[in-house]
């Protein structure tokens, strides 16, 4: 046989599954248009089948054909809309570049390792990995609680409440998708100290961890977006202000902070 692709039949007509193997080993040998051709006649006999399907967008892409990419990882989308291999394909697929003014300099160390990163992890989104990049347990925290009500608005309302309301609400949501399970550092009004609520992320082995809180500010014609950042010293006087309240929790938190075994935060960020 000469140890090339040997076409498989089932009673004389071609069998999708089989055609997708033949595919696989196409697409491992980089014979990106013969994969295409192949996957497109395992597709016709099986057109929900999403293994034929990624492998068939991943061929198209690899050919250049960037649309038929797209509509192929659509259609995986639809079938499976928990795929998220998928969605990233898509995003990858669609995004329009900024456009880019041509450079009279070399690039820096930090965009080179940045143009590395991105290298690195669309070779891993096309890979075996992709499948690391699944979420599937997620720690939601509500901020304050107890003693610590955080903000308080004019008619008493308190940002804890909101924070345990809108926690909950999300937690419903996520586990009604059926994929994601979500799980609450508190479940109730009181105080969880801060080190207490990441060891209830790694109890739950969380892929993901969401601290939910609440924006107030006493100039109420105040708008627009806000960034955090680790700093030494604060970039104004409203920015100092919001930091200490913010931070005042931490004087309850001496005894437990520091217990053995635990890694000390703030040494780890300065």
């Amino acid at each position: 046989m000469g140890g090339g692709i040997v076409p498989r039949v089932l009673f004389g007509q071609e069998n999708a599954f089989d055609l997708g193997l033949q595919g696989q080993e196409l697409l491992g040998r980089g014979q990106y248009d013969q994969a295409a051709q192949v996957l497109e006649r395992a597709g016709a006999l099986d057109p929900e089948n999403t293994w034929i399907l990624e492998m068939l967008g991943r061929s198209y892409y690899r050919i250049g054909q960037r649309e038929n990419a797209v509509t192929v990882f659509r259609k995986i989308r639809q079938l499976e809309p928990e795929n998220h291999i998928a969605r990233a394909w898509v995003e990858m697929l669609t995004q329009t570049p900024l456009p880019r003014k041509p450079k009279e300099r070399p690039p820096t160390q930090l965009e080179r390792e940045a143009m590395a990163e991105e290298e690195a992890m669309l070779s891993r989104l096309e890979g075996k990995d992709s499948a690391e990049y699944q979420i599937r347990r997620v720690v939601l925290d509500p901020g304050h609680g107890g003693f610590d009500p955080g903000a308080v608005g004019p008619t008493g309302l308190k940002e804890a409440d909101i924070n345990l309301q809108v926690g909950k609400m999300l937690a419903d949501s996520l586990n009604s998708q059926g994929n994601i399970k979500a799980f609450l550092t508190r479940r109730g009004d009181y105080f969880v100290p801060l080190s207490e609520r990441t060891v209830v992320a790694n109890q739950y082995r969380a892929d993901l961890f969401i601290s939910i809180h609440i924006n107030a500010n006493e100039n109420r014609t105040a708008k627009g977006s806000e960034t955090y950042f680790c700093a030494e010293k604060a970039s104004s006087e409203e920015a100092q202000r919001v930091a200490e309240f913010e931070n005042s929790v931490i004087k309850y938190e001496e005894e437990s902070a520091y217990q053995e075994g635990m890694i000390d935060l703030e040494d780890l960020l300065f």
